[in-house]
């Protein structure tokens, strides 16, 4: 068997769940396995270092200033013309980048190259000689080869062993691989940033409490009534907007003037009907089925596409999507330069629970107790990603940006950063309350209470 890993260098490091990728590649009985990074120079130290890690590997870095710049479809075609040369079985994938979140890459690959495809892979179950088996997020799945794979955060990367060596590190440039130019970086990139600035959305006065008034505050705001989830319409309207699924098409007739919902079956559907016909804008849900699927259409209409939209806005003519980027740090306004623009889009659904008890990595210590003190007293259980990333909670508690959106009547953030990847799905919440040991932390900034504490200090006034 043949394979590919595809990997990103972030910062210096190799993207985690990218090591995932190629660790699920080093348990499999490969002949070859090829790593293929399209990125900087500064790429080829950490390139280097997974080199030693098999004396099966060869390493591609596609490395060229023309590529600066590229989208994930720029992205998914540049490495699509490496891989093809390369021909494997199998192609494995990380779920997305701690960077970009989109997780579009795999999916678009998957397109482009006509092969099988995987998402949020939790378990391989079985390989044959035809096909492989996995559990994913979406159930279990079974596909033949060759197959692209995006695997979640299942596994840790190995050392390399004493002894194992460097390898050389291929460098191929644009001219050398052979790519149209014109596919390539800003040039071909259909989805481009407008401007990107820090968050402002969500912000509320926070007034600082002693850990004692928690009890009565929470008492209090129980007895109020729960935020309705209200979508204003734009004062201009896009004239043709289609949308995936009730949610999506709620968020399409904000921003639209004319309507068409598609269920989920009709994936194939939508691109052929939107290569014949005039349409603005594409709405997808951002849960798993809309991140998989969405790419599919986005390399099929040769357009744009923006992951997990907070906020969409129209001025009659285009469509401006808004999501965090940067890791969390700012929020990104962003076009598409092509027609139909695609967006999978937050959905805000009315929260069971009047109270929601979330736990970041500050309280990791002493989230069994929180847990059982929110199953006491009948209130809901969340998570921060970095929490479930190192499964110490369930995917479904996840609130987030790749998790859920939020709307209790009371949020109680214990130990929790608040980057706009997790404060911005609980937008919707009544009253939100921090715990946080500094008094620094970006969540007092969202919040309508905060608390300086300890998780574990915070437990004996619950």
């Amino acid at each position: 068997m043949k394979i590919v890993v595809c990997v990103k260098e972030i910062n210096g490091e190799i993207n985690p769940f990218d090591e995932c990728a190629l660790e699920c590649a080093l348990n499999m009985d490969a002949d070859e396995i090829y790593i293929v990074c399209m990125g900087r120079e500064r790429a080829i130290d950490p390139l280097k270092r997974l080199s030693r890690l098999g004396l099966n590997i060869k390493v591609h870095l596609l490395c060229d200033n023309i590529f600066a710049g590229s989208d994930t479809l720029a992205t998914s075609y540049v490495l699509s013309e490496d891989i093809k040369k390369i021909a494997p079985d199998l192609i494995i994938c990380g779920r997305q980048s701690i960077d970009g979140d989109t997780g579009q890459v795999g999916p678009c690959l998957s397109e482009i190259l006509g092969y099988s495809l995987i998402t949020n892979i939790m378990e391989i179950k079985e390989i044959t000689d035809t096909k492989i088996s996995a559990k994913s997020r979406m159930g279990d799945e079974s596909v033949s080869f060759p197959a692209v794979i995006c695997v979640d955060r299942i596994n840790n990367l190995r050392f390399p062993r004493i002894g194992q060596k460097e390898k050389e590190i291929e460098i191929i440039n644009a001219d050398t691989l052979g790519v149209d130019k014109s596919k390539c970086g800003l040039k071909g990139s259909p989805t481009q940033v407008v401007k990107s600035f820090q968050n402002e959305t969500g912000k509320r006065k926070c007034k600082f409490i002693k850990p004692e008034e928690f009890k009565q505050i929470l008492a209090d705001e129980q007895k109020k009534e729960r935020k309705k989830i209200e979508i204003p319409p734009a004062e201009k309207k896009l004239e043709n907007v289609w949308a995936v699924g009730d949610k999506a098409t709620e968020i399409a007739k904000s921003i639209g003037e004319n309507i068409i919902k598609f269920s989920e079956d009709d994936i194939d559907k939508i691109a052929e009907k939107a290569k014949n016909e005039k349409v603005d804008a594409i709405l997808f849900p951002a849960n798993f089925w809309g991140r998989k699927y969405a790419p599919l259409v986005q390399v099929r209409l040769n357009t744009g596409l923006c992951a997990d939209c907070t906020l969409l806005e129209t001025d009659g003519s285009d469509l401006f999507m808004y999501r965090p980027a940067l890791g969390g740090d700012v929020i990104a306004k962003i076009k598409c330069t092509t027609k139909p623009a695609l967006a999978t889009v937050r959905i805000s659904e009315n929260t069971e629970n009047d109270v929601i008890i979330s736990v970041g990595r500050g309280a990791k210590d002493v989230i069994n107790d929180i847990k059982k003190y929110a199953e006491k007293n009948g209130f809901g259980f969340g998570a921060s990603r970095p929490v479930v990333d190192m499964e110490m909670a369930k995917y479904e508690n996840q609130v987030g940006l790749t998790g859920k959106n939020v709307n209790p009547k009371v949020y109680v953030a214990i130990g929790i950063e608040g980057l706009v990847q997790h404060t911005c799905a609980i937008q919707k919440a009544g009253c939100i309350i921090a715990v946080n040991p500094n008094k620094d932390a970006k969540i007092f900034d969202f919040c309508d209470y905060g608390i300086i504490s300890t998780a574990e200090e915070f437990l004996e006034y619950m």
